[in-house]
């Protein structure tokens, strides 16, 4: 089959390689930051990477290892993360606090409000086929919002998405099985849907006395609800589901609550003594 023509020694059927040292990959990126330490009640920091990672196709270790060197499938171009707090000006000792009643001083007083933002871009996609990947005829990646771009929409006839992801018309399946394909394990100019996710705690100091102090947080996660898209199918043979989303299973590293866009709050009382 087509695989056989891939190896480095396709007159051998097996070949056991041994501590081979093969596995290749590059990294360059360009990261800024900008801070703003805590004053007149207001802190945030600024993050940003543009970035590209580059490596070899480590699942076929003996192949043309030159040749199938591409962009990594974790590549992700560009990653923007946001975080700042802000004590609202309300209550003793802050800016608006003298003005108030005592008792509408203490309710308003001691809240703060935090927040993180997060965006990144879509992991590079590889497109599938029985036969092997399929010939690129064009730039696949499409212009539009997502949301209109699910494949959700299905011509009555086919079955064929009338709106997918991305140009299901631009590839073009190898004849058979035996000829090697041209194209990449991963394709560069076509990747998934972003991701972004808002995250906010607001908090309110409580004094009790003493040493003894409560705090109340309302924390919201994925405070805007926007669904974090799953990659779209990648398979040509699969007409169906080819360039279609099926699901908001996005997520980001180290994320637990929230991780597919759906909003999440919950209330917290925090007593410290």
């Amino acid at each position: 089959m087509q695989r056989q023509f891939w190896l480095v020694y396709p007159q051998y059927t097996s070949v056991t390689i041994n501590g081979a040292n093969t596995g290749r990959a590059k990294y360059h990126g360009l990261q800024a930051a900008f801070e703003k330490r805590f004053s007149d009640g207001v802190s945030f920091m600024v993050n940003y990477t543009y970035s590209r990672t580059v490596d070899n196709n480590t699942t076929s270790l003996v192949n043309d290892r030159s040749f199938y060197q591409t962009v990594s499938s974790r590549d992700r171009t560009h990653i923007l993360r946001v975080a700042g707090n802000w004590e609202l000006p309300f209550g003793p000792g802050r800016r608006f606090g003298s003005n108030l009643g005592p008792v509408l001083r203490e309710l308003a007083g001691g809240w703060s409000l935090s927040a993180r933002y997060q965006r990144e871009s879509g992991v590079p996609l590889s497109i599938t086929h029985p036969n092997g990947r399929p010939v690129l005829l064009r730039n696949p990646a499409l212009d539009g919002s997502v949301g209109d771009r699910l494949g959700d929409q299905l011509d009555a006839e086919s079955g064929v998405p009338l709106n997918p992801y991305f140009d299901i018309t631009a590839f073009e399946p190898l004849a058979s099985s035996y000829i090697v394909s041209p194209e990449p394990p991963v394709l560069d100019e076509l990747r998934g849907p972003p991701s972004a996710l808002l995250d906010a705690v607001l908090t309110k100091e409580i004094p009790i006395r003493g040493g003894l102090r409560a705090a109340l947080r309302l924390e919201a996660y994925a405070l805007t609800n926007s669904p974090i898209f799953s990659p779209p199918g990648t398979n040509m043979a699969d007409q169906a589901n080819f360039g279609v989303i099926t699901s908001a299973g996005g997520s980001f590293a180290g994320r637990i609550i929230g991780v597919d866009g759906a909003r999440v709050v919950q209330i917290a009382l925090e007593v410290r003594f």
